[in-house]
């Protein structure tokens, strides 16, 4: 099960800020390969969150904007990026969708023209 995969992780604080807040923290499974990682800004705030699998990355990265506003959202399969990818305005606002197939991408998406389609 997910949960039962995550209680398998071992955390390690790889880089910390000068004040000793971590900045990155990276996840290993059972057989020492990375499996996630996590960065934070100075403000103690999630910077991203991205998944790995055979040590590339794979699944959903989220990339935020200092005050937590979602600014990114990459997704991967082996390394390379695929599928739909977003980029958000500081406000909130989506920027434009870029579609990626094995790392290529296909088309961009102005954020209007995607937001009447979905």
């Amino acid at each position: 099960s997910f949960s039962s995969i995550f209680s398998q992780e071992r955390k390690v604080i790889e880089k910390a800020h000068p004040d000793g807040k971590p900045s990155l923290v990276v996840f290993y499974n059972a057989k020492n390969e990375r499996v996630r990682e996590i960065s934070y800004l100075p403000n103690s705030k999630m910077e991203y969150e991205g998944f790995f699998k055979d040590e590339k990355e794979h699944g959903t990265w989220t990339y935020y904007y200092d005050d937590g506003q979602k600014k990114f959202e990459e997704n991967y399969k082996n390394g390379l990026e695929e599928g739909k990818q977003y980029e958000w305005d500081p406000d909130g606002q989506l920027n434009q969708v870029e579609v990626f197939k094995e790392g290529k991408l296909l088309k961009t998406i102005p954020g209007k023209a995607a937001k009447d389609k979905d």
